[in-house]
């Protein structure tokens, strides 16, 4: 009997073993939400309400959808666990609705509108929006589940900006022990460039300062001109370009209103976490859409345009947003306003997942890695060092002798786990006559 409890022991451990080398990401959620609607805003109001209530839902669940009470067919909230009624304007909410609402078992949420459930008026929704935000998260999830970490972000990185008052920046919050993010804007064009050279360079030097880098979307004039190819084109080149010059984002981010092109979908759920701008001239006039479905949803608080942080405590994850290119000494009142009342969290708590044209990002505590290798930067990679780097690799693909790292993880791991069998089996036949296979 012992003999079999010390097998079944070894037996554990070394799977164990084996499972423990993945790292660990955060539960994901499992609540899924549909929102009904009237319309996105209340009359004579320049509000989009239901884009703010639409980015809250997805805050608490998994999967998010929202749909205009004129489509709405018999039945249809059953496939949700959560429902929001959002009344702007109408208190007529359609016969099939108000029957199905009094056999709904799940949870109801009215934001201008009665339900058995949690109510919100519309103008405490509008003069509270981040008290509202937590009341709401706390309905869906318990009490207990509003994250209420915030992040401090340097917003539009780009490589036409004073990159040595940037590097002043950094130094200052790297001093302080303030974590912090460069929302960077890709580089697409003329990427072999010199200057693409120095910003990159940059951008190490403020990974290598416990830094962190997501990615942005290109500067975009006419919001009804560019299509979602060109988004995602210059967007995927971008990542793609910045990985080759060894700087890593861990995320993407958007401003809202991208978020509601359906071709868009894929590719922002190609990562777990996504940083979302308002926009607050972009009116969502859509009947019905869903949402991608995304892990981990980070909105900006704009600290140049409202600068009551206090309400921000509050609240869920926010990334407090200031402008990379404002003068230094603002920057550093702002910093010292700011840290004052938040205490701001390091990304890593994350725990992202990115992957764009087979290049895949993991970030944690355990650093960051590339396709499975670690890469975090724990000192400052320089140009002359990163040409080096970039010169022995190229040596390297001449080298005509086997590389075992080109060999597939797959099949690693299949050796692993037979190794393990074999090592079972030996374990499990010790008792057993030895003449039997030696004679």
């Amino acid at each position: 009997m012992m003999f079999k409890k010390k097998n079944i022991f070894m037996i554990f451990c070394f799977f164990a073993i084996i499972f423990s080398f993945k790292p660990v990401y955060a539960i994901e959620k499992s609540e899924s939400t549909l929102i009904l609607f009237d319309t996105y805003n209340r009359y004579g109001i320049d509000e989009d309400i239901l884009n703010e209530v639409n980015i809250i839902a997805m805050k608490a669940s998994d999967e998010v959808a929202f749909k205009n009470y004129k489509f709405y067919k018999e039945g249809d909230i059953f496939k949700y666990k959560n429902i929001i009624i959002l009344n702007n304007n109408s208190d007529d909410i359609g016969k099939n609705l108000k029957s199905d609402l009094i056999k709904y078992k799940g949870k109801k949420i009215g934001i201008g509108q009665k339900v058995d459930g949690l109510n919100i008026s519309l103008d405490d929704f509008s003069n509270s929006k981040i008290k509202s935000e937590s009341q709401i998260i706390k309905y869906i999830n318990g009490k207990g589940a509003l994250d209420k970490e915030k992040f401090l972000v340097l917003e539009d990185v780009d490589a036409f900006m004073d990159l040595n008052s940037l590097i002043e920046k950094i130094d200052f919050l790297n001093n302080r022990g303030i974590p912090f993010i460069l929302d960077v804007r890709p580089v697409y064009l003329n990427t072999d460039l010199s200057s693409m050279g120095k910003f990159c360079e940059s951008l190490r030097y403020a990974q290598s300062k416990g830094g962190f880098i997501i990615l942005d979307t290109p500067y975009i004039e006419l919001k009804d001109k560019v299509t979602s190819k060109e988004v995602i084109d210059s967007m995927s080149l971008g990542y793609s370009k910045l990985v080759d010059y060894k700087v890593y984002p861990i995320a993407v981010t958007i401003p809202d209103w991208l978020m509601y092109r359906g071709e868009l979908n894929d590719f922002l759920e190609s990562s777990n976490t996504l940083f979302i701008k308002n926009d607050e001239k972009s009116p969502l006039e859509i009947s019905e859409f869903n949402n991608p479905k995304i892990e981990n949803i980070i909105t900006y608080f704009n600290y140049s345009k409202d600068k009551n942080i206090e309400e921000l405590k509050l609240g869920s994850d926010f990334a407090v947003a200031i402008k990379a290119n404002i003068d230094n000494k603002e920057f550093e009142k702002n910093i010292n306003n700011i840290s004052d009342i938040v205490n701001f969290k390091n990304p890593e708590d994350l725990k992202t997942s990115i992957k764009i044209d087979g290049k895949e990002i993991k970030s944690s505590e355990l650093g960051i890695y590339l396709n499975g290798s670690d890469v975090t930067q724990n000192r400052f990679i320089n140009n002359e060092e990163f040409k080096k780097t970039i010169s022995n690799t190229e040596n390297k693909k001449e080298d005509t002798g086997i590389d075992i790292s080109k060999f597939s993880k797959v099949v690693i791991m299949f050796a692993i786990v037979a190794c393990g069998i074999f090592i079972i089996i030996a374990i499990l036949s010790k008792k057993m006559d030895r003449k039997k296979y030696f004679k």
